[in-house]
This record gives C-alpha cells, structure tokens and sequence, in this order.
C-alpha cells in the first residue's frame, strides 16, 4: 500500500494493525507507475484483517513569482531627433506565456525581438501594451521533433 501526496500537507501515522512500513523502493513498480505524486508513505500487507490510520497536517500555500528579471540593460542611441531604444533582458520564467512591456507608444516602430536569440513577432494586448512571448517553438524534420529553448 502506498501513500501519496497531492497537497501542501504531512501525514502521520497513528496507529497500524497488519502491516509493516516499507521503503518506497519496496513498492511494485506496477503501483509506482499508478501515480506522478510523490509516495510518502508505504506499507507490506502482513495479515488479511489490516487497518493504518493516518492523520494530515495542511500546510499553507505560499505564492511565488510567475517570472523575474535577473538583468536589464537599456540603451538609447540619439541622432538628430531620432532615438532607438534597445532593452536587453535576463529573465527567468516558471509561467507566463508572454511577458507585457508597458509605456511603449502605440505609434512607435519596433524593428526586432529575440527570445532565447531566435527571431519572433511581438504582439499587442487588448490595452495596447506591447506583449514579448516567452517561449519560442521550432520544428524540424523529419518526425516533426518540436523543442522549447526555454
């Protein structure tokens, strides 16, 4: 018998009758394969008539960020009264499918945009923010192999 986790929880043991504790490693792989959650407890059947009672502590879930920026570099090139802007970044990303960058003008030009130094489009939100995917796709043949950079 094997006990998974599926929340921020630990679970005690109280009391059992028929059973022995056993490594996780003891487990059947036709009973590991049954689950992707991590087995915490686990127990040898040892008589027919057996009971384990177990108790369960929540814990609460703490939030994360979705995304940070390690580095930002922010160059402006002026000549006359035309200015290029070039922003670099070093982000790491657990979530999001896009990352919004604000205040850009609706009116300004945007020449390129790499993602892991691949070349892809940007988009523009529904508050006309300018969005940058963070996950570029590409496939190749044959077999259609499809890999992430990220």
């Amino acid at each position: 018998m094997a006990v998974v986790k599926a929340a921020n929880a630990e679970v005690y043991e109280h009391t059992s009758r028929g059973v022995a504790r056993a490594g996780v490693g003891e487990i059947p792989a036709s009973v590991r394969s049954q689950t992707n959650r991590p087995i915490v407890l686990a127990y040898k059947y040892l008589a027919p008539r057996h009971s384990v009672i177990l108790s369960a502590l929540h814990h609460e879930e703490v939030h994360t960020l979705n995304s940070v920026a390690d580095v930002a570099l922010y160059q402006v090139l002026v000549v006359d009264t035309q200015r290029m802007h070039k922003l670099t970044m070093v982000v790491q990303n657990s979530q999001q499918q896009y990352m919004v960058v604000r205040d850009i003008p609706a009116a300004a030009t945007v020449w390129s945009l790499r993602v892991n130094s691949l070349s892809t489009k940007p988009a523009r939100g529904r508050d006309g923010t300018l969005m940058a995917i963070m996950a570029v796709w590409f496939y190749r043949r044959p077999g259609w192999t499809c890999r992430s950079p990220l």
